[in-house]
């Protein structure tokens, strides 16, 4: 697999630095964005392969955010991963939720897993 764009979308800044600096430590490429309107912008402009996304923004909440993302034809196919301190919704579009603290590993795992499954269904 290539290396992977990941956007991360947190408002809590010193926690979407930590993920940014741990993703890319990992050979990931990453973005961070501290709201659901300037995800949206970097998911677009930077054509990502994987959202992790918090629930919790100070514009729209993330489920919001993910509700978007797969309206756009552009982001439709991008793995969106949640990410939160407690437990996640019942339903949601996403690829996965995970509840803090997961270890870098499964993170990138999921990550990796998220988006193979993503290309394999739009390659079918």
């Amino acid at each position: 697999m290539d290396q992977l764009k990941v956007l991360i979308v947190d408002d809590n800044q010193a926690h979407g630095e930590g993920l940014t600096e741990l993703l890319q430590i990992k050979g990931l490429t990453t973005f961070h964005a501290s709201n659901g309107a300037e995800g949206m912008q970097l998911a677009t402009r930077h054509s990502v392969d994987a959202v992790l996304l918090d629930i919790h923004l100070p514009d729209m909440s993330g489920l919001e955010v993910c509700r978007l993302l797969r309206k756009e034809p552009a982001t439709a196919n991008v793995a969106v991963i949640f990410h939160s301190g407690s437990s996640g919704p019942l339903y949601h579009q996403g690829d996965a939720f995970l509840t803090y603290p997961v270890s870098s590993s499964e993170l990138v795992t999921v990550i990796q897993g998220c988006v193979a499954r993503r290309r394999a269904t739009v390659s079918v």
